[in-house]
């Protein structure tokens, strides 16, 4: 099986169809009723690891010189055989079988003494299965083990590509991802599967400063066709190591897939009929090391402050994304501790420079991993707001402030509740209802915010910053009163909670929220009205 050449990708057209394609067709039926507009396999994850393999594979032969020539792609994408022609020279390091270099896994581990001559089942292969701990205790209350034996060799090429992309810790010597274990993805969505892809592509110059690019053998790029740079023997690989394009296709884990023919039969995962399957796979630790401070192109950036000095780290999610996380995620919402994906900074710049009419969505998603455990996956996609150069610094400034209000609004609302009754730990899901209730009227928020600052571009947007803080007034109101009215009214002590709620009412109304919103002072309304 070639993963340039076969099709193994599954992806839905605009019809509603499903259909499997080879890399070589995204471009196909472009502006018709069958165009493809975005991956669709079983998973998630798969999802988003296959539009990530896509991305890389054009960041990795197609990378355009300039924006004129990005421009002259999206305006009018290539054929099939031109994608052909510039996928041909690397298609012979793709195959997931076979004799030669083996897609992302080690050959040579059928004859390492040390491997366990049965393999492991393919099942540990995928990141949220339960580990051996879960299962010895019983705790695989979602995903049993044993319910996935056989995988066929499409969703063993993606199971092998999303965990070598965002392998969690594994134990003792068998690593993390690149970015880390479960790393945040941020891409800009298109109106179709082509314009999604190349909507994240760097320009060459760009994307040749996160690697040395002396280092141009084709063993640079893909670590799996010597394996050179395993890390038995301690070797750390750094950016001047290798070739920019490894960001995409790093090997921190040290695989190789077992195959066997086994006719009639259908995979546990897609439930597909093949004749070629794969039920345990060979593994090793001290798989490629990559240390350092690598930039991948779809990873916003942390600045983690040291004392000798300051490290760029990628974004690891928590928690349900939201509109909370847009600080960093947006370019025009950054600080001097966080910076938006390179891809969506370099995609937004464009659109804007070039006035092209698109609107414009960023999906984020990701595994929130605790070690080894994957505890959820987070995904959302947000709208980025667009909005003339002029007006962009004090759009952003009102933009940051309304965020940080309802995070102070939260905040207190969270204190009360656990000032109210005596709670060591807040409820998770209380906090996650405060975001999901505020998040439609931000977003309504945000627009016209936009087209008050264009109408009014001199005059601060007292009414759209004092309805928001109603808001956050009301809902926080409104979660109380929920809160209060599902506990246990034996254990409650009416005045503690009236004394919560007062104080919770105190700080929302209070001088800080007003301020960090930029409104003026109660006192300061009152005094200009009466003059």
């Amino acid at each position: 099986m070639n993963l340039i050449y076969d099709s193994w990708i599954p992806v839905k057209k605009r019809n509603g169809e499903k259909v499997k394609i080879s890399p070589c067709e995204i471009t196909e039926n472009i502006s018709t009723d069958l165009e493809y507009t975005d991956i669709s396999s079983v998973r998630p994850d798969f999802d988003g690891a296959l539009i990530q393999f896509l991305i890389g594979l054009l960041q990795t032969t197609c990378a355009p010189q300039n924006t004129q020539e990005w421009f002259s792609w999206f305006n009018k994408p290539p054929d099939k055989e031109e994608l052909k022609k510039k996928f041909n020279p690397i298609a012979q390091y793709f195959n997931l079988d076979g004799n030669g270099p083996r897609f992302m896994q080690e050959t040579t581990l059928q004859f390492n003494k040390n491997v366990i001559a049965e393999g492991l089942p393919i099942s540990k292969m995928l990141i949220d299965m339960p580990g051996e701990n879960t299962i010895k205790n019983n705790m695989d209350f979602f995903i049993k083990e044993g319910n996935i034996s056989y995988i066929c060799s499409t969703c063993c090429a993606m199971a092998l590509f999303t965990m070598q992309t965002n392998a969690p810790t594994g134990g003792q010597g068998h690593l993390t991802g690149l970015r880390g274990g479960g790393p945040l993805t941020t891409i800009v969505t298109g109106s179709n599967l082509w314009q999604t892809c190349w909507l994240n592509i760097l320009n060459g110059n760009d994307f040749l400063q996160l690697g040395n690019s002396h280092k141009d053998k084709d063993s640079d790029r893909f670590p799996w066709i010597t394996c050179e740079r395993i890390s038995v023997n301690g070797l750390k690989t750094t950016p001047a190591d290798v070739h920019p394009a490894q960001i995409y296709w790093a090997m921190p884990r040290r695989f190789l897939l077992i195959f066997e023919n086994k006719k009639s039969s259908i995979c546990d995962l897609c439930g597909c009929p093949s004749e070629t399957f794969v039920k345990t796979y060979f593994s090793l630790p001290r798989g490629v090391d990559d240390s350092g401070q690598w930039e991948h192109p779809l990873s916003p950036m942390y600045k983690k402050e040291t004392t000798t000095e300051d490290i760029w780290l990628p974004v690891h999610q928590h928690e349900r994304i939201g509109y909370r996380h847009w600080l960093g995620l947006i370019p025009n919402l950054t600080d001097e501790k966080h910076r938006p994906a390179l891809a969506i900074s370099e995609t937004t710049n464009r659109i804007q420079n070039l006035d092209i009419k698109l609107d414009l969505k960023i999906r984020a998603f990701g595994y929130d991993m605790d070690n080894m455990k994957a505890c959820s996956w987070n995904e959302a996609v947000f709208p980025v707001i667009n909005i003339e150069d002029k007006y962009r610094e004090m759009y952003g400034y009102y933009m940051k402030n309304m965020i940080n209000a309802a995070d102070s609004g939260c905040n207190y609302l969270r204190r009360a509740i656990k000032d109210a009754w005596k709670i060591g730990k807040i409820c998770k899901d209380t906090i996650i209802l405060f975001w999901e209730k505020t998040e439609p009227p931000f977003y309504t928020a945000a627009a016209n915010l936009r087209d008050t600052l264009k109408e009014n571009p001199d005059s601060p947007p007292v009414n759209i910053l004092e309805n928001w803080l109603k808001v956050i007034i009301d809902t926080s109101q409104r979660i109380f009163d929920i809160f209060s009215q599902a506990g246990d009214f034996k254990s409650v002590d009416p005045g503690r909670v009236a004394r919560a709620w007062n104080t919770m009412n105190k700080n929302l109304h209070g001088r800080k929220m007003r301020e960090t919103l930029g409104l003026p002072l109660k006192k300061e309304v009152a005094d200009a009205k009466n003059r």
